[in-house]
C-alpha cells in the first residue's frame, strides 16, 4: 500500500467521523485545529486499527498530533510487513 493510499483513507475517515470537508484536511492539520479532541482521537484510531487491520499501542497515541503523524506511523507498521 503507497503512503498517498494510506493519506486518502486516513482522510476519509477523517472527514466521516467528524465531517470536516476533505478539502479543509491536510497533512499539516492538527487534530485540535480540526475542532478534534482526546476522546474523539482514540475513536478514530480505533477506526484507523480496523480499516488498516492494525494494533496501535495506547502509549503512541500522544504522538499523533498532527494528520501527517498518523499517516506516517501506519505507512511505517503496513510497509514493515
Amino acid at each position: 500500500m503507497t503512503k498517498q493510499e494510506i493519506t486518502d483513507k486516513i482522510i476519509e475517515i477523517i472527514f466521516k467521523n467528524f465531517k470536516i470537508e476533505k478539502e479543509e484536511i491536510s497533512l499539516e492539520s492538527t487534530f485540535q485545529s480540526l475542532g478534534v479532541d482526546s476522546l474523539d482521537v482514540v475513536e478514530f484510531i480505533f477506526d484507523i486499527e480496523i480499516e488498516f487491520k492494525l494494533i496501535i499501542p495506547d502509549n503512541v497515541l500522544l504522538e499523533f498530533v498532527t494528520v501527517a503523524s498518523v499517516v506516517d506511523y501506519v505507512d511505517k507498521l503496513k510497509n514493515k510487513e
